[in-house]
């Protein structure tokens, strides 16, 4: 299994990230032609630091005539636009989309605004959201089972930004870490060793917060910043082929987190819950049911509940509120195992029907995906039974 492990243990930010993981890739052809559907006409450079009199990696980029900067900004929505207009490969879409998606919601719950209304500063110039775009671009050229991270290490005293001056970690780095469980580490550096797009980054995508086992490394990638500290200001992407007799670790693939939000409703009508359901399920929750229960003097009633990532969690609460009577509601973070999900196709004599595969070391199982069966069933004017037993 190849794991690629980050060790933040000198701090976390975008171009230190991109500059480490350029470390890892054996061809960056291409990457500028992506980077300039996003901004046109920026370039970008890897060049040669010494930190601590160690050769790093130091990625900076270059907008001409650049409109978003850190002074005035740039909207959430406007960002999504770009990402989804550029030419980037899908996974790095995806991958960037997802990190200015955990930047939103931080921001949301600090400054108690709608996601649409959410107005970048220093994360929204042009030059992070290139930098974002480009280690998201570097990750997908690389051949990776999973990324492991260290716990973050942050610096104390205060950061100046569009904001004024904020105190370290700064308010979005705090709210990313407690959102997404990320381990941190305070010392008594001063400055901020962590910025919000690099927690972004993180909580996007790690698969986990510790070290690889009776593993081999094959490769490392060393990048730094523009600061500089008393510590060494370095990030390393290492490499790493796991050995396949640790059963313990190679099965950390199949668990994770999800919140489960449950409220009891005893006032509300069927179709008022009906379409609280579809809400929610439009703004991606995992799961939602309802159980019928009964409540005191016996009144019939039913208790709600809901499985959502983290980055979902806000905009479940806000639809269970603005949807349903409820006036408040249980919450609790729980450990889950899970099969390896991977989307599949497979062959009927009335055309291509979308399924999913689900793997569990040597289990493996495949699920039609209702939609896509009745689509295929309406289309030929045959049950949706036919779809399903007549798979090739």
């Amino acid at each position: 299994m190849k794991t690629i492990y980050l060790d933040c243990s000198s701090g976390v930010c975008a171009d230190m990230l991109t500059a480490a993981l350029y470390g890892l890739v054996p061809d960056d052809r291409g990457l500028l032609e992506e980077l300039q559907s996003v901004v046109p006409g920026c370039s970008y450079a890897v060049t040669t630091a010494e930190r601590n009199a160690i050769r790093a990696n130091l990625f900076t980029v270059n907008v001409p005539e650049q409109h978003h900067d850190g002074a005035h900004g740039t909207h959430y929505p406007d960002i999504v636009r770009r990402i989804q207009g550029s030419a980037l490969p899908a996974p790095a879409k995806e991958m960037s989309l997802r990190v200015y998606g955990i930047l939103a919601d931080a921001e949301c719950v600090i400054h108690g605004k709608a996601k649409e209304d959410i107005h970048f500063h220093e994360v929204g110039s042009d030059r992070t959201v290139l930098t974002v775009c480009a280690t998201a671009s570097l990750l997908s050229r690389l051949t990776y089972d999973r990324i492991l991270c260290s716990p973050l290490t942050d610096g104390t005293g205060t950061v100046k930004t569009a904001h004024g001056i904020l105190p370290v970690p700064a308010p979005a780095v705090s709210k990313i870490c407690e959102t997404y469980t990320i381990p941190m580490t305070l010392t008594d550096v001063e400055g901020e060793m962590i910025t919000p797009s690099g927690a972004a980054l993180i909580a996007a995508v790690a698969d986990g917060f510790a070290r690889p086992q009776n593993a081999v490394l094959q490769k490392t990638g060393i990048g730094t910043g523009t600061r500089i500290y008393p510590s060494s200001n370095l990030l390393r992407a290492c490499l790493f082929e796991e050995g396949a007799d640790c059963p313990v670790e190679h099965k950390e693939q199949y668990h994770d987190q999800i919140i489960v939000l449950t409220t009891n409703i005893d006032d509300c009508t069927a179709e008022e819950m009906s379409f609280c359901m579809e809400q929610l399920f439009k703004a991606g929750v995992r799961d939602a049911f309802f159980t019928p229960i009964f409540m005191k003097k016996s009144r019939p009633a039913y208790s709600l509940t809901v499985l959502c990532k983290p980055e979902q969690e806000e905009t479940a609460v806000h639809t269970i509120f603005l949807h349903t009577s409820s006036v408040g509601m249980r919450r609790t973070v729980e450990d889950r195992i899970i099969m390896e999900r991977e989307p599949a196709e497979l062959e009927t004599p009335y055309g291509t029907v979308k399924a999913k595969k689900c793997t569990y070391e040597d289990i493996s199982k495949v699920y039609i995906e209702y939609e896509s069966a009745k689509e295929l069933a309406e289309e030929n004017g045959v049950s949706i039974t036919n779809i399903y037993r007549n798979l090739k």
